[in-house]
C-alpha cells in the first residue's frame, strides 16, 4: 500500500526528469539514489557495497596500470650493467637562444654596443671589410 506522501514524490518525479539524468546540469545525486525511474547508463555495471570498496578495486586497478607503464618505459639492465654517470670535460657549454642572451655575458665591443642598448644611445656600425 503506497502512502499520499510516495505518490507525491513519485509525482515530482515524473515531472522533474531533468533531476535524474546525469548528464544533465540540475542533477540530483540524493533524488536518484532513492527514485525508482532512475535509469542507469551503463546496465552490466558492477554494484559494490560502499564507496571504500569502489575505491580499494580502483585503486588496485590504476595501480597495475602504473606498474606496467613503469615496466614497459626505459631498458631493462641486469644488475652489473647499471648506468654509467658521465662527467664533461673541459669549460661547461654555455647555452644562448639569441645573440642578446650573449652579449649580457661576454666582455669587449659586444658588452660596449648591449650597454649602448640599454642606455638607447645610437651607434654607428661598420663593417670589418671596409
Amino acid at each position: 500500500l503506497r502512502t499520499q506522501s510516495t505518490i507525491m514524490a513519485d509525482d515530482a518525479e515524473s515531472s522533474s526528469d531533468e533531476s535524474l539524468d546525469l548528464t544533465n546540469q540540475d542533477f540530483d545525486a540524493l533524488r536518484a539514489l532513492y527514485s525508482r525511474k532512475t535509469i542507469i547508463p551503463v546496465p552490466g555495471a558492477p554494484t559494490y557495497d560502499n564507496l571504500t570498496k569502489w575505491e580499494s578495486i580502483f585503486k588496485g586497478i590504476t595501480a597495475k596500470k602504473n606498474a606496467k607503464k613503469d615496466d614497459e618505459e626505459g631498458r631493462k639492465f641486469l644488475p652489473h650493467q647499471g648506468l654509467i654517470q658521465g662527467q664533461r670535460r673541459g669549460k661547461p657549454i654555455e647555452c644562448y637562444k639569441n645573440i642578446l642572451g650573449k652579449m649580457q655575458n661576454t666582455f669587449g665591443p659586444l658588452r660596449v654596443l648591449y650597454n649602448c642598448m640599454q642606455t638607447k644611445t645610437k651607434v654607428k656600425g661598420c663593417p670589418n671589410n671596409r
